[in-house]
Parts: structure tokens; sequence; C-alpha cells
């Protein structure tokens, strides 16, 4: 009777304990998800950040993209038949190349000085770079970059303070295996899509969703300098490319940097 009795109340108050545990632990798990999850975007979203201004730093990569897509083909074909801005296909690489680092800085600075860069002939001969329609365009580009530069100055800050905060609490961080199998399907995935859609096809469809309809943005290679001297869109898919390898390179590296300061340590 005793051991029956004894059985009966071990199972009578560890059961109910049991039930009364396991909601907290679920609560927990979810929890946890929830906050690597927030993790991992706060570290993808400074990652490009971090990307896009090491990017900015060697003027987006356009030494090796006038290489690649010969631009210089581009402003030889086109360049005679522009008559507002004539003789830029006179000019030289070292010349290009600065205008597109000035176009470049401005746009990141607010649009501040786009109407101010100019091109100078062998003559000695001067003439502005853009027109009235593309120094618009460019500082509606400079808009969204403003935001996106602001973004990814919160992402970097949250990213530190969500990692600090799992330090100190000593949360397990996620493998960083897994971090990148499902940052490059998620990559890979937005890849497909628009090569599926087609680039030029997701480039017009971008334009035509963030900027103003009526602030013109498509500018033909005979009429405007600025894309002949860009190859757009072209150049944009080169500089995607790029910024795409860094992000993902910058948030891995990240992330596996930081698994081991905190050593993986279990709760």
């Amino acid at each position: 009777m005793s051991d029956t009795a004894r059985s009966g109340s071990t199972s009578s108050t560890s059961r109910p304990g049991a039930q009364r545990l396991q909601p907290p632990n679920r609560r927990i798990r979810i929890g946890r998800g929830l906050f690597w999850a927030a993790a991992a975007l706060a570290v993808v979203f400074a990652s490009a950040y971090a990307g896009w201004r090491l990017l900015a730093a060697g003027d987006f990569g356009y030494g090796a993209a006038y290489a690649l897509l010969d631009i210089n083909a581009t402003i030889e074909r086109y360049g005679p038949e522009n008559a507002q801005r004539p003789g830029f296909h006179t000019t030289g690489y070292p010349q290009r190349a600065y205008i597109f680092g000035e176009i470049a800085q401005a746009v990141r600075a607010e649009g501040e000085g786009l109407e101010s860069i100019r091109y100078r002939l062998p003559s000695g001969r001067e003439f502005p770079v853009l027109t009235a329609p593309e120094v618009q365009h460019l500082r509606d580009v400079a808009g969204l970059v403003g935001t996106f530069e602001r973004v990814g100055t919160i992402a970097f800050a949250l990213t530190i303070g969500l990692f600090a905060l799992a330090g100190y609490r000593r949360w397990r961080m996620p493998s960083t295996r897994r971090f990148a199998l499902a940052l490059t399907a998620a990559a890979t995935g937005g890849a497909l899509s628009v090569f599926v859609i087609g680039p030029v096809r997701t480039f017009y469809w971008l334009h035509e969703r963030l900027f103003p309809p009526d602030h013109e943005w498509f500018f033909w290679y005979e009429e405007s300098l600025m894309s002949m001297l860009m190859q757009a869109p072209n150049l944009f898919g080169f500089i995607a490319v790029a910024w795409l390898t860094l992000t993902l390179a910058i948030a891995c590296g990240a992330w596996a940097g930081v698994a081991r300061v905190l050593g993986r340590r279990a709760a």
C-alpha cells in the first residue's frame, strides 16, 4: 500500500509539473528563433551597407567595368551623335572615370554639385555633362541612396546591440553553415527571379515604381552622356553582382566571427 501510494504521489506531482514547464520552453524557443531571424536580417542589411561603402570608396569598380563592358566602344559609337554635348568621344578614360566619380560622389551628397560637373575637350572648350532632366533623375536617386544609408547605419547599430545582448545572455548562435546556406538560397532565388523576369525588364519596373511618374529616367545613349558613360543598364548589373558578392562575404564572415567570439555558448 505504501509503495503504491508513493508511486501514485510521484506521478501525480511530476506529470502536472512537466505540463507547466512545456509552454514556457516552447515560447522561449520561438522567441529565440525570432531573435536570431531579426539578427540575421540586421546582419544582412548592415553587410549590404558595408559593401556599399566599400564599393563607393572604389568608385563602384568603374575602371574594371569600363574595360569589361567596353564602355569606350559605346562612347565612340554614340558620342558623335550627341549635338547638345559635342565632342565627348574625344575625351580619354582618365577624364571619363573622374566624371563618373564626381557623379557618384554627388549622388551620395544629396545631389549637391551635379550641375557643376563639366568635361573639357582637347581644344579647351568645356561643357556641362548633365542635362536638367538627368540632374533631376540623379537627385531622385540621391534621395533613395540617402534613405538606404540611414537604414544601413541603423542596421549596423542594431546588429551590434543584438549580438551584445546574445553575448550577455549567453545564447547559443545558429551555426555559420546554416546561416550561409539560408543566405545563399535567398540570394540565388532572388537572382533566378530576376533572370526569369529579365534583368532589363526588372530594371525598368523598379524605375517605374521608385521614381515619380512625371520625372524622366530613360535616356537614349546618343542624347545622354550619362547613359553612355554608364552604359546603362549594364553598369548597374555589374555593380549589383559585385555588391551582392561583397554582401554575402561580409555577412558570412561577420556571422562566423561573432560565433567564434561568443564561442556559441549555450544558455
